[in-house]
């Protein structure tokens, strides 16, 4: 979430504005809302669409759907996350610009590899740009709606980041 900040003021500029709402994913409480629950993610979405918010990223297990589901409502844009929800939402893809994934199926590559070479080591792997470990995801049905120097754009950031002569503040 952070380098999203980083990477929307960069391109917006100072004027950018961010509005948040955390909710508790985390719980075992029959009463509270889980990250399974995408009742809450839509309501939490409307709350911040009635302030003003014109592009929801949402991010927290199946609160995202509701979350997604609330932009196309509102005819506003949307950024999904985890997966590329083009394909596990559909009935949002009118919304979504992209996706930011966590490419799981590369991080699980990249350990049985390791497995299979015997260069497995104990300890935690991260899963950053530079290794495949997320991504964004194709812009799909709004790629005509991305102007040509913003992709390129995001492309030398990209390749920026992963050569390591752009750095983002990621929390180790």
């Amino acid at each position: 979430m952070i380098s999203f900040f980083q990477g929307a003021t960069w391109q917006a500029g100072p004027e950018m504005k961010f509005m948040n709402n955390y909710i508790n994913v985390q719980t075992t409480d029959a009463n509270v809302p889980s990250s399974t629950d995408s009742t809450q993610g839509k309501e939490t979405a409307l709350k911040l669409i009635g302030k003003g918010c014109d592009v929801i990223f949402a991010i927290g297990g199946d609160t995202v759907n509701g979350a997604l589901l609330a932009a196309r409502e509102n005819n506003l844009s949307a950024i999904g996350a985890d997966v590329d929800e083009y394909n596990t939402v559909p009935e949002v893809q009118s919304a979504l610009i992209s996706s930011a994934m966590k490419n799981v199926d590369v991080a699980v590559y990249n350990y049985l590899k390791s497995v299979a070479d015997g260069s497995v080591q104990a300890g935690i792997g991260t899963g950053p740009l530079q290794n495949g470990g997320v991504g964004l995801a194709p812009f799909q049905d709004w790629d005509s709606k991305i102007p040509a120097e913003l992709k390129a754009r995001i492309e030398k950031v990209s390749d920026g980041i992963k050569d390591g002569s752009i750095k983002i503040d990621v929390p180790q």
